[in-house]
Formats: C-alpha cells, structure tokens, sequence
C-alpha cells in the first residue's frame, strides 16, 4: 500500500516542486499551460486543454520517455518520432524528405502550378538584371536523394516517378533561370568525398564542410555573373574527428535518447578566416531551416548587409512573426544588390514561400498588386496566430466545426479581410 501510495505521490511533487533536476531539453510536444476562465470552464475548453498539459507535465515524464525511446531504439531500433526512418547503416533520414523523394507528396502542388512559378522567377530574374540587382534561385541538397543507397529497401524497391523537384529542375532548365542545384553537385562530389563531409550520419542538414564549399560554390557563381569581387573563405585548420556541432545530429535529437551521443564515424571541420572584405554588396535571402547552416558557418559576413525572411515570414534572428508583419518588403527589395531564394527539395512544391509571386507583382503591376489576395491572406493568419486570445478563440471554434485549426485560420483570415473590404 506504501509503495502504491509513493508512486502516486513522488511524480506529483516532482510535478509541482521540481525536486529531481531533469533534462529539459526532451524533442517532444507538450501542451501549453492555460489560464481559468469561466467561458472555457462552461464550454469545456478549458478542463479539455488542463487535461493535456497534466499529461505532458507529469513529475519525471522527460526521464520516462527517454527511458521508453532508448529502449526501443537499443531493441527494436524503432522510435516514436513519426519523422524519423532508420536506413541501412544505422543511417537516419527524415520521414518527409522520403516523402518527396518517392513523388508522393503531388497532393500540395501541381505541373502547372510550378511551371508558373518558374516563370514569374524568370520575370524577377531578367528585370532585377535590367536594374543592376541580380537573383538566384537554390535548391538546397536532400540527403535522401543523395544517400539514397542506404534508405531501407522497403522504400528502395519503390519504382521511381516524377518528383517535385524533377519538374521544377525541368522548368528552371526550360526557362533560362540561373540556379544552382546542389543535389546535383553533391551526387557528382560523392564520388570523389567520404558520405560525412556531404551529411552527417544521424543529421537532416548539409555538413559543415559541404556547407562551407556550397557557400563559396554560390559567391563564386554571383562573381561570375556580375563580374565583382566578393569575400571568400579562407581554411585556417582541418580538423578530423567527433562530431562537435548540435547539427550533426538534429534527426537523432528529435528521438529524445537518454544516450546523448551516438557513436558517428569521424567529421571533417574547418576553421576559416574571411578574406577580402571591402564589400558593399546587401543581400536578402528568403529561405528554410537549410541557409541556418551558412549563417552559422560565416556567410552573411560576406554581404555588407543582408536580411533573412525565414520562410517569407520571420525576420532572422526574431521568432516574432509581428516583426515580419511590420516589415517594409519593399524597401528591403530595393536596398539589396541580390535576392536569393533557398529552398531544399521538400519544399520545393512552395518554393520562395510566396516570396516570389509577391516581387513579380511589385516588378510587374507596382506595389499595390504585389500586395495581393494570398499575400494579405498569409499575412492575416499570421497576425492571428501571433495574438494568443484570437488565436484560441479560432482553435475553440475549430473544433465546434469539426475542422483542422489550420483551415480554421485560413476561414478567420478570408472573413476579417472581407469585412474590412481589403479583399472581395
């Protein structure tokens, strides 16, 4: 009866006085605290979202959940991370990025939709150059694509199809579009390097290394267009050994181990100083979770000034969507010398995230179009999701409409813009 009682009781006070120090770090969802009040107490809402945050902040959940992964993990070499696939090798990959991979997800786009896309980025290409400004679309490399010969063979023995990313290759070709395709460059280099200088074994992201030749690869190729001089990197020191970057290992994070390094074979790193720095080039890149790697690894040290819009709707380094909604994109367009669009292959079903049908409406019909339906659209749901009370109020109603709270949003967004007759 004791030891039933002190079950019950330790995970309560580990709940609420913290007396056992844990790892807070876990890479699991865990449902917000919420405040009393009497409407959500009278429709439910609020016992419904108490209920959820009890269960994600139980005394010693993180221990036991890092307990239950690392055991299935050592044993079954399973995980519950819905986004992680275990390959040949001990080899992770991200479950989205097979996805892709194996052309299955043409449900977010289709042909036309991207050969359109290509064009409107062949129209900001040709009119930035005709303003002395220049533009460059980037396929960041998928390490799916590239390591494709570890992926499991349930996925190996798929029959290839058309991708996303064979169609836009195919339309930037079709189109005369500069770009650069480091998909491509990595399955050439893969025949010359070791696997761990293009991705790290249990990493999502392009190495150090590889980052650092994609980012000389890419000011070398603007020199070449735009007859300039641009800083470049200087190699200081190689270094062979553990892995020594969070990055390297950001799939194996998601699984929340107890173990908090897996064995890796040896990384290759280079320490690097920055060479010819006279340079008043500004820069503003629009892109996903990929150009993170350069920033860390020097390459907005290579602009006088530059401006990152994460995926067209956070101001790099501010998790504050407000700051992006206050943004002057006009002004941000028209300081820089180049606009490069980075985008890895997962997303390239929505490559530029907007960014690019949003400057062909300011190049081609001024800034009153560029300021379109979709994009005033996107921008509302953004200001709703950044007030918490509006924000909960969709979440509440989405779920008395029996729909997603995403498409709620996107219902909340069209009827606010109606009602003020910024959109018909």
């Amino acid at each position: 009866m004791i030891f039933v009682l002190v079950i019950l009781i330790v995970p309560m006070l580990q709940m609420y006085f913290a007396i056992y120090e844990e790892d807070s770090k876990l890479q699991m969802p865990a449902s917000p605290k919420v405040s009393f009040s009497l409407d959500g107490w009278l429709n439910g809402t609020y016992q419904a979202q108490q209920d959820a945050w009890n269960a994600d902040n139980f005394g010693f959940r993180n221990s036991f959940l890092r307990a239950n992964n690392e055991f299935k993990y050592r044993v079954f070499e399973k995980t519950k991370s819905y986004e992680t696939v275990f390959g040949k090798n001990s080899m992770l990959y991200a479950d989205a990025y097979i996805t892709t991979y194996l052309a299955k997800d043409w449900f977010r786009t289709t042909e036309e939709k991207i050969k359109e896309r290509i064009e409107k980025l062949k129209f900001v290409q040709d009119t930035l150059i005709k303003l002395n400004k220049f533009a460059y679309f980037i396929i960041a490399p998928n390490k799916v694509r590239v390591l494709s010969e570890n992926i499991p063979d349930e996925y190996a023995d798929i029959p290839y199809k058309k991708t996303i990313y064979d169609i836009t290759v195919k339309y930037l070709k079709q189109y005369g579009v500069k770009y650069i395709d480091f998909n491509e460059v990595f399955l050439n280099m893969k025949k010359k390097v070791p696997y761990q200088f293009l991705f790290p074994k249990y990493g999502l992201h392009w190495s150090q290394a590889s980052c650092l030749y994609a980012a000389d690869t890419m000011l070398r190729h603007i020199e070449h267009i735009q007859h300039l001089s641009l800083p470049g990197f200087k190699i200081e020191e190689t270094i062979v050994g553990d892995s020594i970057s969070l990055v390297d290992s950001d799939i194996a994070n998601s699984m929340s181990l107890y173990t908090q390094k897996l064995p890796t074979p040896p990384m290759i790193y280079y320490k690097t100083s920055i060479v010819n720095k006279n340079n008043t080039a500004t820069a503003l890149i629009i892109g996903d979770s990929f150009y993170f790697n350069l920033i860390y690894n020097g390459f907005h040290n290579m602009f006088d000034k530059s401006s990152f819009l994460y995926y067209f709707k956070n101001v790099y380094p501010y998790d504050d969507q407000s700051l992006f909604l206050n943004l002057d994109l006009k002004q941000e367009f028209n300081k820089s010398d180049f606009v490069l669009f980075i985008t890895t292959e997962m997303n390239l079903y929505k490559a530029g995230f907007g960014g690019i049908e949003y400057y062909y409406n300011l190049l081609k019909f001024g800034e009153d179009a560029a300021f379109n339906r979709g994009i005033q659209i996107k921008l509302m749901e953004m200001k709703i999701r950044s007030n918490s009370e509006w924000f909960a109020g969709v979440c509440s109603r989405a779920g008395g409409r029996g729909i997603t709270v995403d498409s709620s949003v996107t219902l909340e967004a069209v009827y606010t813009l109606q009602e003020t007759g910024r959109i018909k």
